[in-house]
């Protein structure tokens, strides 16, 4: 027996190529042993000790068949890997992102909005504007960040403004994941540098945010969740359709403004805002400048801006002031603003004002600085609340209540 399997091992060294890589086909051995054999069951065919002989092989080369065909736990980690990844586009190009990113940075108020809004929590955010320059983190957020910071349940880094965020934060919080909105293209070799960075829409309205929250719900696998998020948008939309459509019926024509303490000049906000759009989509008739007789005339960056003597030619049932003032650093600029409408020889005497149909509301808010489908959640909240009052005889303008 001994002597038959040297003279086999000879006959598989002198007739198959010597085996110098463990990744040799197993099509080649089975070539091989099935030579031997049956030279092996020619010569000893008459004799039973061949058909032995070839049980016994029969058996050897089914293990080893079957023992070659496991997977290498290297390559299947690999293709695991590979499987795992998602070439999303975006604004700046495409990006590639693997796995689940876990650390996530936001680079502006609209770009937290969608993430939010899918359930993704972040780890470093960039504000409109520099808040607060010796804060190094958030760690109060539902006290610290406007509106949103209700939703945060982390103490995301402060990385500055989103125009300028700080590089050096977000290389020493290395990131899984770069969310950026406005000044995207501009920042966006330098983020990609380090880590993988999407560049998202920076239009207003639901056309923007949406295409915002669809690139991000490719990057995390999140289209349901995503899906859910605008079916709560028209949700919300048609509830607050049905509880202002006596307002719309009494006082169709509606002007949204934008003031600051200094008053003038009047930024014109029927064109190119959230909240603009979004009265559109109840059913209220947005007054307009004659010089831009529709929406989509006026291209310009920007809103169209009017003199203080060019409000009373506009003939509106409903003004809406989005209050701002950033060089005072105002969490609630409405009181403020408003006193400054009612001490306003011009402006207190507008039959709007007499009547008590201006409203004040936070421009951060209003005014798209933020924008996105939370944004619109809470406008269409609180319209409500605020235009109804147009139908109770109210003879004092209001300011919008309850909110930062």
């Amino acid at each position: 027996m001994a002597i038959l399997i040297e003279d086999l091992r000879d006959i598989e060294q002198t007739r198959s190529p010597r085996l110098v890589s463990s990744n040799l086909t197993m099509t080649r051995r089975k070539g091989s042993y099935i030579q031997i054999l049956t030279e092996v069951v020619q010569e000893w065919r008459h004799h039973w000790f061949g058909w032995l002989i070839l049980g016994a092989f029969t058996v050897l080369l089914v293990v080893a068949c079957n023992g070659n065909t496991s997977p290498n736990p290297v390559l299947q980690s690999q293709n695991t890997a590979s499987d795992n990844c998602r070439l999303v586009k975006h604004e700046a190009g495409e990006t590639t992102i693997c796995g689940q990113p876990q650390k996530v940075a936001a680079l502006s108020p609209r770009a937290l909005d969608v993430m939010l809004s899918l359930g993704i929590q972040p780890d470093a955010y960039a504000e409109e504007t520099l808040l607060n320059p010796r804060l190094h983190k958030f760690d109060n957020p539902s006290q610290q960040i406007p509106y949103l910071g209700e939703r945060i349940t982390t103490q995301p880094i402060n990385l500055g403004d989103r125009f300028t965020p700080s590089l050096e934060k977000l290389v020493l919080l290395k990131p899984d994941l770069i969310v950026v909105v406005e000044n995207g293209h501009n920042l966006y070799e330098q983020l990609s540098k380090i880590a993988p960075t999407l560049v998202l829409d920076n239009r207003v309205g639901k056309e923007g945010w949406s295409r915002r929250l669809q690139v991000l719900a490719q990057a995390f696998n999140y289209e349901e969740q995503a899906q859910q998020v605008i079916d709560n948008y028209y949700q919300k939309l048609t509830e607050a359709k049905e509880q202002l459509a006596p307002v719309v019926a009494t006082y169709p024509r509606v002007l949204p403004i934008a003031l600051s303490l200094k008053i003038e000049p009047i930024n014109v906000y029927s064109y190119d805002s959230d909240s603009a759009e979004l009265l559109e989509a109840i059913g209220f008739q947005l007054v307009l400048l004659d010089q831009y007789p529709e929406r989509k005339d006026y291209q310009a960056t920007g809103s169209p801006q009017i003199p203080v003597e060019a409000l009373s030619q506009l003939d509106a049932d409903i003004i809406i002031v989005h209050a701002r003032d950033r060089n005072n650093n105002l969490s609630h600029p409405q009181e403020a603003v408003k006193q400054q409408w009612e001490q306003h020889p011009i402006l207190r005497n507008l039959p709007t004002s007499r009547e008590g149909r201006v409203y004040f509301v936070n421009g951060d808010l209003w005014g798209s600085n933020i924008g996105g489908p939370i944004t619109d959640e809470l406008i269409l909240e609180r319209l409500p609340d605020l235009l109804l009052l147009s139908l109770e005889g109210a003879t004092n303008s209001r300011s919008e209540q309850g909110s930062p």
